[in-house]
């Protein structure tokens, strides 16, 4: 089975779940920034999306991917994962329902949260204020759940 990862990111956490992600899988898996490069889904059986929310979205580059292939993507076997800050499952379910296309987390075989890392060396100065307004600190964290990556490739590794 060959897998592609496809993420986009806009500080990094995304590529680096990606990566994580990568070294957890079986099958031969090829990971791909779609800001970077855009990518021919025919070579692929099983398609990963990953994402992080940035105020409450995905990024465009994700949204247009999608939109662009959502026929290709429906014919695939699908999983999907955000980086998000949001620990509450009910709230999780609502980011991926809010960004993702219904008909594509109804054929999702498995979607995730990774959690999510925060580095403010990194962020413009308007979402510092904001961050630092809602946890109360400036320092930079990292929130990389390693258990809920390897739960995520083993549900693949088992579809293999």
């Amino acid at each position: 089975m060959k897998i592609l990862i496809a993420f986009t990111t806009n500080y990094g956490s995304t590529a680096t779940a990606a990566e994580m992600l990568k070294v957890q899988l079986k099958a031969d898996a090829e990971i791909v920034d779609l800001k970077e490069t855009d990518v021919d889904l025919e070579k692929y059986d099983f398609v990963i999306l990953g994402a992080s929310i940035y105020a409450g979205r995905i990024q465009k580059k994700m949204t247009t991917f999608i939109e662009r292939n959502l026929q290709k993507l429906l014919s695939k076997k699908i999983a999907v994962y955000l980086m998000a800050g949001e620990n509450n499952p009910g709230e999780q379910e609502k980011q991926l329902i809010k960004n993702f296309p219904e008909s594509l987390l109804k054929i999702a075989s498995v979607c995730g949260h990774f959690g999510d890392v925060i580095n403010f060396g990194k962020l413009p100065f308007y979402f510092k204020m904001i961050v630092f307004l809602i946890q109360r600190s400036s320092s930079s964290r990292s929130n990389i759940d390693e258990k809920a990556i390897k739960d995520f490739a083993d549900k693949i590794n088992g579809m293999a």
